[in-house]
C-alpha cells in the first residue's frame, strides 16, 4: 500500500470532549430488563487526544486554501493531507477516523485542485456508500400495474427487493398483482395501519406471505380507522406477531414506530417502552 509522507510544520490542537459518555448513558438508562442482562456489553473510553495540523501541501490552490479560512478551516489536520496526497496520487483510499474530523475535506482538496487547475475537469460522487450494500428499498404501492410491473422488473435487473407499503388502504389481497409481476416485489407490512384500515389481525397475511415480506412496522392503533395507541392500548396484535416471527424463524426486520401522541413522558422514554415490551413478547 502506497504511504505518504507529511512534509510540514506539525502542530497540535486541543479537542474539547464531545460529551459522548453523558449522551450514552442518557439512551441506555432504563433500556435493559431490572436484574437482567444489560443492553451495553463493554464500553471502552479513549482518552482525548490532540488534533495535529500541518501545512497545507503545495499543490493546493491560493483560492482553495483562502476560501476555506473563511469557513474557519485555517490548516488541515494530517489525517486529511495525508489522505489528500493518496487520492491527487491515483491511489484508492479508505479514512478511518472518528465522526466529524473532516474526512470529507480529505477526499474535497485534490477534487477541488483539480477544478481549480482545470474547468473542464469533472468529479463523480457517489453518496452514501452505505445504500450501494442495500439489498431492498421501500415505497407506496403504485396504482398502477404497469407501473408496478416495470419496478418489479427493474428490481429484477439490479437484485433489489422492493417493499411495497400501504396505508389504511391495505387489504389482505392488495399486494397479489404486484406479487406475481416480479419475485423482487415485496411487502412493507405496517401492520398497525393495516388493522386500523381493515379491522382484522395481519397474522393471516403474515403467514401466506411471509416470503415476500421485506420488513413489518410496528406500532399500535385501534381498529376502524383508529388511532395510534401507546403499546398495549390498542387492537394491533404486536405481541403475537413477534412471537410468530420468532417460533417460524421468519427473518424479515420488524422496525419501531414511536407514531402516538407523548404527553407526560418524552420521546426516548417511550422508546424504551417499546422496546422493553418487544422483549417482554419475546421472553427476554
Amino acid at each position: 500500500m502506497p504511504v505518504s509522507t507529511v512534509v510540514g510544520q506539525v502542530r497540535a490542537q486541543p479537542v474539547a470532549s464531545s460529551g459522548g459518555g453523558a449522551l450514552l448513558r442518557g439512551v441506555l438508562a432504563g433500556a435493559g430488563p431490572a436484574g437482567g442482562d444489560p443492553a451495553l456489553r463493554h464500553v471502552l473510553e479513549l482518552p482525548a487526544r490532540p488534533g495535529l495540523t500541518v501545512d497545507w501541501p503545495a499543490w493546493v490552490p491560493d483560492g482553495v486554501v483562502a476560501a476555506l479560512a473563511q469557513t474557519g478551516v485555517t490548516a488541515p489536520w494530517t489525517h486529511q493531507v495525508q489522505a489528500a496526497e493518496l487520492a491527487r496520487a491515483g491511489n484508492h483510499v479508505v479514512v478511518a477516523t472518528g465522526t466529524a474530523s473532516g474526512k470529507s475535506l480529505a477526499y474535497q482538496l485534490p477534487v477541488l485542485a483539480a477544478l481549480t487547475e482545470d474547468p473542464r475537469a469533472t468529479a463523480l460522487y457517489v453518496s452514501p456508500t452505505k445504500a450501494l450494500g442495500a439489498d431492498q428499498l421501500t415505497m407506496e404501492l403504485p396504482g398502477s400495474a404497469t407501473l408496478s410491473r416495470r419496478i418489479g422488473e427493474s428490481a429484477a435487473k439490479h437484485k433489489v427487493k422492493v417493499g411495497y407499503h400501504q396505508h389504511l388502504q391495505a387489504t389482505f389481497n392488495l399486494w397479489d398483482e404486484a406479487l406475481t409481476q416480479s419475485p423482487y416485489n415485496g411487502i412493507n407490512l405496517d401492520i398497525g395501519h393495516y388493522v386500523a384500515g381493515t379491522s382484522q389481525s395481519p397474522i393471516p397475511l403474515i403467514e401466506k406471505h411471509h416470503e415476500r415480506i421485506t420488513s413489518i412496522h410496528l406500532k399500535d392503533r385501534k381498529k376502524d380507522k383508529g388511532d395510534n395507541m401507546p403499546w398495549g392500548q390498542g387492537d394491533t396484535p404486536i405481541r403475537e406477531v413477534l412471537q410468530l416471527m420468532k417460533a417460524r424463524k421468519y427473518t424479515f426486520p420488524a422496525t419501531i414506530e414511536l407514531e402516538y401522541r407523548v404527553e407526560g413522558s418524552d420521546p426516548m422514554a417511550e422508546l424504551r417502552k417499546c422496546v422493553q415490551y418487544c422483549r417482554e413478547a419475546l421472553g427476554g
